[in-house]
Parts: structure tokens; C-alpha cells; sequence
């Protein structure tokens, strides 16, 4: 069964998510309007609740329902917010929203753009194209892939994958058993740590890097030193650490 309901909104528009499964898309079409799609077996057993410019969603958890068996559109204007709490629904966005809060505990989530993102799962997969502020993932044995961060990128995993292509701003970031590889990042300063997962890391042409790298058992692979100029070239200082204890080090030229 299907309910549809639309609310007039302004120009901050948020939507908060709190369901214990199903399939969540979130959509941005046009402005000063969020609508609601609810496909379940009992549409009314989610609750919607609107003020000003926030749109509320939840649903309780019951034994009677079957995992998956809600899918939840929701049409938003460009930029809104969003927050989702969920223990197992996955979240798919298109479009460009503004920042973005999830937390599940094993939903998958893929979105497209995000003004700020923190996301946070035990097991999920966690994929992002663009994010266009500062980036905070913390997963457990989930997998993280982010296309590209203006911003910093900052958090943890324990024993799954980071790879982030391009990331503007500074990154801290730190694993167990889960391997890390920046295809390139701008920012001044880098702090990647591990106990057994490999390092890898891509920096830009013209910068003077102060790196402290440190590996017990594994590997450590860096590029050829860059020609002498004489000085006659100014280089950006970056601060580079990578520490591991049985783990690989890679630094590359981006």
C-alpha cells in the first residue's frame, strides 16, 4: 500500500530518518516542497510529523514486520538536511543535499553529494561522491569509498577498507586490520596509523613534505626525490606520519 503526503517548506529544509529497516531514497527535486512516498505493508505505522522547515519520519520497531518491507521516498529541495538513524535500512540520496548525519548499524549507504558529512556503521558499506565540506566515517568491519572531499576527512574503521580519491583538506585517519589509499590529497597535514592494514597515500608535485613514517615488519615504498631547483621554487610544507606495525607504507606522486 502507498501513502503520499507533501509539505511547504523554506529555504533550510530537514528531514530526519528514524526507521529500523527498509530501503531509503532521498531525492532532491524542486524547492520549497518535501514529499513523502511511503510503499508498506501498513504506511500508516510511519509516523510523519512537519514544523516550519523540518520533516520528521519514523517508525517503530515490530516483530509483525518483515525486514525490508518499508521503501520511503523522499523528495527534498536542493540542499536540505538530513539525518537518519536506522539498524538495518540502506540510504541511497541523488542530487546535492546539505549536511548529512547517518548512523546503521548494517545498512549499505550510497550518496551522491553532501554539503558536510558524519556517517557512522558496524558493518554497512559506505559509498560518496561528493562532499563538499568536511568528512568524519567511522565504521567497524564496513568498507568506505568517497569519490572526493573538499573539506578534511577524519575517523576510524577496525577492520574495513578506506579509499578516498581526492580529498582537499587535512586527514587523520586510523584502522586496525582495514587498508587506507588517498589517490591525492592537498592538505598541510596527514596522520595515517595501523596495526596490520597497508598505507597509502598521493601527494601533489611542488611540496616539501616533513614525513615520519614508521612500519615494524611491512614495507615501505616512497617515490624518487624530486629535481633540485636551487630554491628558486617556494614549496608548500606538508606534514606526512604513517605508522604501522606489520602493515605496508606507500607514498606516491599524485
Amino acid at each position: 500500500m502507498r501513502r503520499v503526503e507533501r509539505y511547504e517548506v523554506g529555504t533550510r529544509a530537514r528531514i530526519d530518518v528514524q526507521v529500523p529497516s527498509g530501503q531509503i531514497e532521498v531525492r532532491v527535486g524542486g524547492p520549497g516542497v518535501v514529499e513523502v512516498v511511503v510503499d508498506a505493508t501498513d504506511p500508516e505505522a510511519v509516523t510523519v510529523a512537519h514544523m516550519g522547515d523540518s520533516v520528521t519520519l519514523r517508525q517503530q520497531s515490530r516483530w509483525s514486520l518483515r525486514p525490508r518491507s518499508l521503501c520511503l521516498l523522499v523528495v527534498v529541495p536542493d540542499g536540505a538536511e538530513l539525518e537518519m538513524v536506522s539498524a538495518s535500512a540502506d540510504l541511497r540520496t541523488s542530487g546535492d543535499l546539505g549536511a548529512a548525519r547517518v548512523r546503521t548499524t548494517s545498512g549499505d549507504i550510497e550518496l551522491d553529494g553532501v554539503g558536510r558529512l558524519e556517517v557512522a556503521t558496524t558493518s554497512g558499506d559506505v559509498r560518496v561522491g561528493r562532499v563538499h565540506g568536511d568528512a568524519t566515517v567511522t565504521t567497524v568491519s564496513g568498507d568506505a569509498t568517497l569519490a572526493a572531499v573538499t573539506g578534511r576527512l577524519g575517523g576510524s574503521t577496525v577492520s574495513g577498507a578506506l579509499r578516498a580519491d581526492v580529498v582537499g583538506g587535512e586527514v587523520r585517519f586510523g584502522t586496525t586490520s582495514g587498508d587506507v589509499a588517498i589517490g591525492r590529497c592537498d592538505g598541510g597535514a596527514i596522520a595515517l596509523k595501523s596495526i596490520s592494514g597497508d598505507l597509502s597515500i598521493g601527494l601533489p608535485p611542488g611540496v616539501a613534505v616533513e614525513a615520519d613514517l614508521s612500519t615494524t615488519s611491512g614495507r615501505a615504498s616512497l617515490p624518487d626525490p624530486a629535481p633540485d631547483d636551487g630554491g628558486a621554487v617556494a614549496r608548500r610544507a606538508v606534514r606526512l606520519a604513517m605508522r604501522t606495525v606489520s602493515g605496508d607504507l606507500a607514498v606516491k606522486r599524485a
